[in-house]
């Protein structure tokens, strides 16, 4: 991603899983080799645990305040991603909460007899045009832009025609009119980083939320239990 103040592009490694000091060193060893060859690039490994913290420390990583990813004014802000844990979902043995089960009730009957369908990604300039509209109703967006998605939609309409990559690219209509774009890719047997999940909710609220419960179910019955949320 590109850093907003200073333009330069930097890499963030964003779907790790694993503990101890074995495991700080075997990230710092990934981006090494990530980068080799690619001069002056920052590289940033997100949602790390306070455990986790001192083993990267020890493996020469920078706590991020020193070098902020983003900074209004003079003041560095906190992306609203890292207030949130690794959202591993568990999608094979999937539980609703009674209150997001109320909550999905309640964009099912507003929806009435709306049909929310999931489609093949084929469409480029589709897509984007759901990113963008959606980015345009943020107020105050912090982190990535629609235009980081642009190469991503591109990469993924080819390599989802690809088995063997792994890549899950949809769309989601409802009544025909797109509203839903999500984009992931297998990074082990049975596992996926969403990389995309955006939805507009301009005019449905919880919509995004019955979007995802839509997406769980196709993935389940292709064979995928465990989901990054934040990837």
């Amino acid at each position: 991603f590109k850093r907003e103040y200073d333009g330069k592009f930097c890499l963030h490694i964003i779907a790790h899983e694993g503990a101890g000091e074995q495991f700080a060193f075997q990230v710092t060893e990934f981006a090494s080799k990530v980068t080799a060859g690619i001069s002056d690039i920052e590289v940033y490994t997100r949602y790390v645990s306070h455990e986790l913290l001192a083993h990267f420390t020890k493996s020469n990583w920078q706590n991020a305040i020193n070098r902020p990813w983003i900074i209004k004014g003079d003041k560095v802000v906190e992306s609203e991603d890292e207030k949130f844990p690794q959202r591993l979902a568990n999608i094979g043995h999937f539980r609703i909460s009674a209150n997001c089960r109320s909550n999905i009730s309640r964009v099912i009957k507003k929806l009435g007899g709306s049909n929310y369908v999931l489609e093949l990604l084929t469409d480029h300039e589709q897509a984007m045009d759901v990113i963008e509209k959606h980015f345009a109703l943020l107020k105050n967006p912090v982190g990535s832009s629609a235009d980081d998605y642009r190469s991503l939609i591109a990469a993924a309409i080819e390599l989802a025609k690809q088995k063997e990559a792994g890549v899950h690219a949809y769309m989601g209509f409802l009544d025909g009119k797109p509203v839903s774009v999500f984009i992931g890719q297998e990074y082990e047997p049975g596992k996926l980083a969403l990389y995309a999940n955006i939805t507009k909710y301009a005019e449905y609220h919880n919509l995004p939320l019955y979007a995802h419960t839509k997406l769980f179910e196709l993935l389940r019955g292709k064979g995928i239990e465990f989901v990054n949320l934040g990837g």
